[in-house]
């Protein structure tokens, strides 16, 4: 539609229908452009999340290929140049922490910040599958976002972790604090819109169950009980909220 159609369109109703229907078309004209913008924004946003995580999929199946384990569950990491002799996996299949590796417990620990959990990025990027280093440091050595973890791109001081729950491992985008003892993560990562189209792309749209889920915020991984009403609301993504609300875990190997 044309700024001269507009323009004219408006005269004509002016005319026949007074001010009051003017100012109505204008309020929705306008509404109607802000959010025509913040979806072209969500949009742009999403592509480069889903870029993003596309390229560490891509670059863990080559690790899985070339060493027959995942990153951070490899149980010869150390003789294999990848890590130090502490930190080698113990090969079950599931990224857990340092507690479940010291307990050899059949319910994995996802807590804290050390273990295979910690191991994970160094593995991957060690092994020349990414472009850039991580130093597998845990949370009692002074772990830090950027450069234990990946940033979220775009964001500042917010990561991408990978755990595994119930034999199946994960990302999870929203990371806030690995530092402490125990790992920490927001809401307010990305709008619903971008968080619909990002699972869209990757699995089925809807926010529970299946390769993309929502995840709420707080201490520990994999919640589900702090998620946001402004994020979903009645299993659906709340489209017509326009802020960030939204967290997201993904499957790391699709199925």
């Amino acid at each position: 539609m044309s700024n001269s159609y507009i323009i004219k369109l408006v005269k004509d109703l002016k005319k026949k229908y007074g001010l009051l229907l003017l100012m109505a078309i204008i309020v929705c004209t306008g509404a109607m452009q802000f959010f025509s913008i913040l979806n072209k924004s969500d949009n742009s946003l999403a592509r480069m999340y889903s870029v993003q995580i596309k390229m560490y999929r891509d670059a863990i199946k080559s690790f899985s290929s070339q060493y027959g384990y995942i990153p951070g569950d490899i149980p010869n990491a150390y003789i294999l140049g990848l890590g130090s002799k502490f930190m080698d996996g113990d090969g079950d299949g599931e990224i857990e922490d340092a507690k479940s590796l010291m307990t050899k417990s059949n319910t994995n620990s996802i807590e804290e910040f050390s273990g295979e959990i910690s191991s994970f990025w160094l593995h991957l990027s060690n092994s020349d599958m990414l472009d850039y280093r991580f130093n597998g440091k845990p949370y009692y050595k002074g772990a830090k976002i950027g450069t234990s973890i990946p940033l979220v791109k775009g964001k500042k001081n917010i990561g991408i972790i990978a755990f595994g729950y119930k034999g199946r491992n994960y990302f999870q985008l929203g990371i806030s604090s690995i530092s402490n003892h125990f790992i920490q993560s927001r809401n307010d990562i990305m709008t619903p819109h971008t968080a619909f189209v990002i699972d869209k792309k990757f699995d089925d749209g809807y926010p529970h169950g299946g390769e993309v889920v929502v995840v709420g915020s707080g201490v520990g991984l994999n919640k589900t009980d702090t998620i946001s009403n402004h994020c979903v609301i009645s299993g659906e993504y709340n489209l017509k909220h326009p802020n960030n609300a939204c967290q997201l875990r993904i499957d790391i190997i699709r199925k």
